[in-house]
């Protein structure tokens, strides 16, 4: 099911992008390199659907330079093939948890987890699905050491939206101009 958005994009309801995010998760269990989805609609069923690029298919495609990141490279080479009404990007990536909480996942296993994390004393890889929506909606899913934590939606629609660090703002930012309407805000984007 989804929602109509005035610029025509057909939004999924959250328990369908929480749907999502587990069954990207669930299509690495055994892990691998970072994996860029295009997230849409089919047009003529309005059923959401996805197309994906790995970021060494990206990395072979487009010779590097340091004005485009290759979150961006891919999210260019999805929207332009993807046969979708676009309404967002996602990202598989594998990044570390630390014990002292200082590490690139810490914050959203911290937010999504209901109860504490359990204690330990060494760094623990895992497994991430980041997903981003034209409106600036973010969604995790964080799997570490054999756990699982439940999907968080960390803005509201009435919140302005946060753009995340690091590589993520790229993702974000190439999601947020999907929606033509976003354009008018320069500010709505990475610099």
């Amino acid at each position: 099911m989804t929602e109509e958005h005035l610029a025509g994009i057909r939004y999924p309801q959250t328990a369908m992008v929480h749907s999502l995010t587990y069954a990207i998760l669930k299509r690495h269990a055994g892990g691998g390199e970072a994996v860029i989805y295009a997230l849409g609609t089919q047009p003529e069923t309005g059923e959401v659907t996805f197309s994906y690029l790995s970021l060494s298919e990206v990395s072979a495609s487009f010779p590097r330079s340091e004005s485009t990141h290759p979150y961006v490279d891919a999210a260019m080479v999805l929207q332009a093939e993807a046969p979708l009404m676009m309404w967002g990007f996602g990202l598989y990536y594998e990044a570390q948890v630390t014990p002292d909480g200082v590490g690139e996942l810490d914050e959203i296993v911290r937010k999504a987890s209901a109860a504490p994390v359990a204690p330990f004393t060494k760094p623990q890889l895992a497994k991430a699905v980041a997903i981003f929506d034209a409106r600036g909606n973010r969604w995790d899913l964080v799997r570490t050491s054999g756990s699982e934590l439940s999907a968080t939606r960390f803005r509201v629609a009435a919140e302005v939206p946060e753009r995340p660090s690091g590589d993520l703002q790229y993702l974000w930012s190439a999601a947020r101009a999907l929606d033509q309407q976003n354009w008018r805000d320069s500010h709505s984007f990475a610099d």
